[in-house]
């Protein structure tokens, strides 16, 4: 990518914030002018991009697999990944931020199968600042998958939300051994499958499986000229 022109900006080094502003590409200028530069506000990111896609300012436009690409993964950065959320493997600790002005304190936690509630309670990040009002609840016993429903009570008592983790089994820790054959057969059902003895040449089989049905599509042909040939002698014969 050749820049040609920009908007010269630079970074406040003496940002006092707690999400302070983080440079991700530079120019290779002489004053290395910030190309891309990313800042977290509240749950989002936010992309400040110091030359527009023009082609009298960049060739970025132009440049069509690598703007594509970089599109795709400036978006899939830059989104939330809500399919992910609520997701967690068995014995992974649920930790959830909880704003006590909204919520109180202290919760009902459904285990999975389970129909009396365990109470929890959200705790401050930092004991020595309690100005912070962004608590979190965090569970560590989460031994069993299934769901695991978290019901909040409002701090004005106008009703309960309710939050829903799914803990499922770390696909890591499979079981490798190997499965026997009538386990297939029960978990495929009435399925058509022809089991294979071990080490048999498997692409051999399917080539013999191609010959072998070719030879019927090959003979259907010949019938059929043959009797086209048939005919085609009995029409003349009878046209003498």
């Amino acid at each position: 990518m050749k820049v040609f022109r920009w908007w010269n900006s630079e970074i406040d080094d003496n940002e006092n914030s707690p999400n302070p502003s983080n440079i991700v590409a530079s120019l290779t200028s002489d004053d290395n002018s910030p190309l891309v530069v990313e800042r977290q506000i509240g749950d989002g990111r936010v992309l400040a991009v110091t030359t527009p896609l023009d082609n009298d300012w960049n060739n970025f436009p132009e440049n069509g697999a690598s703007f594509l690409i970089t599109s795709q993964e400036l978006v899939r950065y830059m989104s939330r990944n809500i399919a992910s959320e609520g997701l967690l493997s068995v014995a992974e600790p649920i930790l959830y931020p909880v704003d006590v002005r909204e919520y109180r304190q202290q919760a009902n936690l459904l285990r999975p199968g389970e129909e009396v509630p365990e109470k929890v309670e959200a705790l401050p990040q930092n004991k020595d600042n309690l100005n912070d009002l962004e608590w979190t609840l965090g569970y560590e016993n989460t031994d069993q998958k299934g769901i695991y429903e978290i019901q909040f009570e409002r701090a004005d008592g106008s009703g309960v939300q309710s939050l829903a983790f799914a803990a499922n089994l770390d696909t890591e820790e499979s079981n490798l051994s190997r499965i026997t054959a009538s386990s297939i057969r029960s978990d495929l059902g009435g399925a058509s499958v022809e089991f294979l003895p071990f080490g048999s040449p498997v692409l051999e089989r399917e080539a013999n499986v191609v010959r072998s049905e070719m030879w019927k599509v090959i003979l259907i042909i010949l019938g059929v000229l043959l009797m086209v040939e048939l005919f085609y002698g009995w029409w003349i014969g009878a046209r003498r």
